[in-house]
């Protein structure tokens, strides 16, 4: 990008930046019950990185992702969550409780240590994780 006179921006950890928003706006995946993007492809077993330009870039065929709603009649990751944080008679993202969620692995880890397993019971439980897993990058 540099060499075609486009500015770059290095790593951020800037909380107003959305990641999840991204995804969504590039064409990457929706957004599913548990506060991730699901792609049709991946699932939700895929790693994202973000480059910010002002480049013009093109997003990938978002029309594909207009037939993809893993979530809509999906309740499954709702059920098992031990601290209800997925409310699953709200929409997708929408019903997604990242405090409530985040409160509680802090718990666990205050409990038990460092070593301490995030929870993590919505991802093992995804339909749309374990049929597409096996599958390691986006390109």
């Amino acid at each position: 990008l540099a060499t075609a006179n486009f500015g770059g921006y290095g790593p951020t950890s800037e909380p107003t930046f959305s990641y999840r928003l991204a995804q969504y706006e590039a064409g990457i995946g929706v957004y599913g019950r548990f506060g991730v993007c699901l792609n049709p492809d991946f699932g939700c077993y895929y790693k994202v990185g973000v480059l910010l330009t002002n480049a013009l870039l093109i997003p990938s065929d978002k029309a594909r992702l207009s037939y993809f709603s893993p979530c809509e009649d999906c309740r499954i990751c709702a059920e098992v969550c031990p601290v209800r944080a997925i409310d699953p008679s709200k929409a997708p993202a929408v019903g997604y409780n990242r405090d409530l969620c985040s409160r509680f692995i802090l718990k666990m880890k205050e409990k038990h240590g460092d070593d301490a397993k995030i929870c993590a019971h919505c991802f093992s439980v995804c339909p749309w994780g374990w049929e597409q897993q096996g599958a390691s990058s986006i390109a």
